[in-house]
């Protein structure tokens, strides 16, 4: 599949609440080098620079984001998601590029970024209000409301020395949006903190977004991310690869890195015994979620019907299941892959025994031995909750007249004077 390419085109810089252009940043990695007692005397005594190896964190991002618009960044770990945020805020300098940004900005990048430990959370609030440029006053206003909403009524004057993680995260995000900003430039704001703090976020992101506010965030909870975003935008290797509808971009996510980490894997990986692999139409029974994934036949013809066969028998309730299936050719590529969110189906809430059925229709494959991946994701796409690879095997048998390959593809002939 093509990367998804939505990009906004021309129009006045007014429309726009954050505008990036060719934007590049890099930083310096020093070079990995044995250490010895005689290196360690050396470099003391004669002090010799090894050099630094480059590291592009971003190269030639371009985009931009209207006013009004609430947009999120996803991408695997290290892709440059949090680089760009810290760029946009004004807190990395880029190599090369241009940011510029229209309104007061508030930025929640890192957790408690700003705060004094040895300082209780009332006098945190304050110093957040002057980093931010608000008046003591204003701020003895909004006192109440960000505690009330932090849920730290009992711990107003404690030293946030002896908070937990959650309760920075709960603090810091209400801070950040108590003093009624512009544009919020969140980075992972929920991965830190409690299903009901979650919820909180959620709604006050959505209230902003209902207020016109402009909203840039980053997050691995795809399903979160796909509720609240207008757009996405997908960053590997510091390169923006696919920008659209938060559909298709997910959709393209799982199927290129899920795919290409799994491909990877296979190609390193030794060719299996085909006897245990083909031996049974139920090679795969575990104690996981995944009790048993089963086929409807082993032995195929060109154009036959197949069923994948998923039984689930979770031992707790898991919200918004997803499944991801693949069919690979033995010791070759990905025939075809998809996913629920892909089809468009959604799943039943996970808390008791359930068998989910998966048909292909009039397959077209040639002679040759294939194979069925499967992976549960649970959590609106959060984690990947169980995977199976190599799960179930099949053998097709096609016709000479079928052609040669991997698909029989319809044709015809034509000849011209």
């Amino acid at each position: 599949m093509a990367p998804i390419k939505e990009r906004n085109s021309g129009g006045p810089p007014e429309e726009y609440a954050i505008s990036v252009r060719d934007l590049n940043i890099s930083f310096a990695v020093p070079r990995i080098r044995k250490r010895t007692r005689f290196s360690f005397m050396r470099e003391n005594l004669f002090p010799v620079s090894f050099g630094d190896e480059e590291l592009r964190a971003l190269q030639n991002v371009d985009f931009h984001v209207k006013k009004g618009e609430c947009a999120g960044i996803i991408g695997e770990n290290g892709s440059g998601k949090s680089t760009l945020l810290k760029a946009i805020a004004g807190i990395l300098k880029p190599d090369s590029g241009d940011v510029a940004v229209r309104g007061k900005v508030a930025p929640f990048l890192e957790l408690g970024v700003g705060f004094q430990g040895e300082l209780t959370a009332r006098e945190n609030v304050f110093i957040f209000g002057a980093l931010m440029g608000i008046p003591k006053k204003r701020m003895n206003l909004l006192l109440p409301g960000i505690i009330t909403f932090a849920g730290l009524e009992e711990f107003t004057n404690v030293k946030i020395k002896n908070f937990s993680s959650g309760m920075y995260a709960r603090l810091a995000f209400s801070c950040v949006v108590s003093v009624e900003p512009d544009i919020l430039l969140i980075d992972e704001v929920f991965a830190v903190g409690d299903e009901a703090f979650r919820h909180r976020c959620i709604n006050r992101l959505l209230e902003f977004k209902n207020a016109g506010k402009t909203i840039l965030l980053v997050s691995h909870r795809l399903g979160d991310i796909r509720s609240l975003c207008d757009r996405l935008l997908l960053l590997t290797g510091g390169k923006i690869v696919a920008e659209g509808k938060p559909d298709d971009v997910i959709s393209y996510y799982l199927d290129s890195f899920v795919s290409e980490e799994k491909q990877i894997r296979e190609r390193g990986a030794e060719v299996i015994d085909k006897k245990v692999l083909f031996g049974s139409k139920n090679p795969v029974a575990s104690k996981g979620i995944i009790g048993e994934i089963s086929l409807s036949k082993n032995q195929l013809r060109t154009g036959d019907d197949l069923s994948v066969r998923i039984d689930l028998d979770p031992e707790m309730e898991i919200e918004k299941p997803h499944l991801i299936l693949q069919i690979c050719k033995l010791g070759g590529p990905l025939v075809f892959g998809t996913n629920t969110v892909r089809d468009g189906i959604v799943l039943p809430r996970l808390g008791s025994r359930k068998e989910i059925s998966f048909i292909l229709k009039d397959i077209q494959l040639l002679s040759g031995e294939y194979y069925v991946n499967v992976e549960l994701w649970g959590g609106r796409l959060v984690e990947c909750l169980e995977k199976h690879e190599r799960c179930c095997g099949f053998s097709v048998i096609s016709r000479k007249k079928d052609g040669t390959g991997i698909l029989k593809m319809k044709h015809e002939w034509e000849t011209t004077d």
